[in-house]
């Protein structure tokens, strides 16, 4: 089969390997759709994954085509999009259902192979199944959607919050939609990058704010009366966002951080202070929970089965497998506007 392998920080190539050999409790799935995460452009170019080779890609969809055990076989034939965290089932964590938080967790597309390729080796556990009216393309958005519905959860956001968003890429967009459908809410999304925010008001995203321009504390607070926002969701994993943050809710609010960092994650002295004298509340938020009856997931899969969220409009450019490597340029480079970069098969 053909799929992008990445033998070095660096080297990616599209190539022929073996079909993936199937052992108990896997399907065999063809790639239909995957998209491109922001993580895998920094496995490709800079940091590498945790071993070599690897064939990338952690958000994808398509169908199940063989099963090792005919006890599986019911999938076969059926539209999945995937879970890619695989847990051990045997830590702390696992033993409570809280396998996002697995202590010794394997991963798909990056500690082991994932779905830029033409078929990849799956834990039926991890399989979910999509409503028929929910489109591949979307299936594999599923992941990054269901990361934005467990920072919701985790900020606990209720009728009537004001809600500032740093980070207006593909799940700070998804996240802002979610709080969006909470009545009485208001959901500013905040950045640097106009062309960003733009495309978030096309998509509906009602109101947006750009800190290279604006200030943004006047802007929050024309939106509460002065108060402050109920609640921060910093998405960029960088230290200038959190500081805004700290400043940005109002006494007692509470701040989610969500983004995976790019550096160390610096506090000012001055957003320190808030953190204290406002008794503010500062909580983490990861992936996503997923096989528990009502998850994430299901969650995530009903709205889209309904027409309530947006994410095909997300998608700004569709390529052929054979061309991830310029997938993966145009968003490092930004030379013009991306947010999802779909890799999709031409055949499906």
């Amino acid at each position: 089969m053909k799929a992008n392998v990445l033998y070095h920080i660096g080297d990616l190539r599209y190539t022929d390997v073996a079909l993936p050999e199937l052992h108990d409790g896997e399907a065999l799935v063809r790639v239909r759709a995957c998209g491109i995460c922001g993580s895998d452009v920094a496995r490709v170019f800079t940091t590498g994954t945790y071993h070599f080779p690897t064939i990338i890609g952690h958000e994808f969809s398509g169908e199940v085509v063989e099963t090792y055990s005919a006890a599986d076989a019911e999938w076969v034939g059926r539209r999945v999009s995937v879970f890619p965290l695989i847990p051990c089932r045997h830590c702390d964590a696992c033993h409570h259902g809280q396998y996002e938080m697995c202590t010794c967790y394997n991963y798909l597309g990056s500690r082991t192979d994932g779905g830029f390729a033409e078929y990849v080796a799956v834990p039926v556990w991890n399989l979910f199944r999509l409503p028929d009216s929910v489109s591949y393309e979307e299936g594999a958005m599923m992941e990054p959607a269901a990361v934005a519905m467990h920072a919701l959860k985790i900020a606990r956001v209720g009728m009537g919050d004001t809600v500032a968003i740093t980070g207006p890429g593909t799940i700070g967009m998804i996240l802002t939609q979610l709080i969006q459908r909470i009545g009485g809410t208001k959901a500013v999304l905040i950045g640097r990058t106009q062309a960003k925010l733009d495309y978030a008001r096309r998509i509906g995203i009602r109101h947006v704010c750009n800190s290279g321009t604006e200030h943004v504390a006047d802007r929050v607070g024309q939106l509460t009366g002065g108060r402050g926002a109920d609640i921060a969701i910093e998405g960029t994993g960088a230290s200038e966002p959190m500081n805004l943050c700290l400043n940005l809710v109002r006494s007692e609010g509470r701040i989610v951080a969500m983004g995976n960092p790019q550096g160390d994650m610096l506090f000012r002295k001055d957003a320190y202070w808030k953190l204290l004298r406002k008794q503010l509340t500062l909580r983490g938020t990861w992936n996503s929970t997923y096989g528990l009856g009502r998850d994430d997931w299901q969650d995530i899969s009903a709205l889209l089965a309904e027409g309530a969220l947006n994410l095909r409009g997300l998608i700004t450019h569709r390529l052929p497998l054979a061309e991830l490597q310029q997938g993966l340029s145009l968003m490092r480079d930004a030379a013009v506007y991306t947010n999802k970069v779909m890799i999709v098969d031409e055949q499906g």
